[in-house]
């Protein structure tokens, strides 16, 4: 069994596809929050939500995004 690097499989091309995707994904955000004027409620609901929340939900929420974006790029590495 043979197992691939993600350089090997997927070089330049896959790394700027997936950053571009991920720019134009945030982007495409800024632009709907901008459009729909929710910047005022986004802002209050950071200055609302309890301090121990919001020290617990952001790393969960970015623990989660890492495996699972890790899960999905390992399963498609492999041959």
């Amino acid at each position: 069994m043979h197992r691939y690097s993600l350089p090997q499989r997927w070089h330049t091309t896959g790394l700027l596809s997936v950053l571009t995707g991920l720019f134009g994904a945030r982007g495409l955000s800024a632009i709907v929050i901008t459009w729909a004027n929710w910047w005022p409620a986004l802002g209050s609901w950071f200055v609302d939500v309890p301090r121990v929340m919001a020290r617990a939900l952001l790393p969960l929420a970015l623990a989660t995004a890492c495996i699972a974006g890790s899960w999905t790029t390992l399963r498609r590495a492999t041959p």
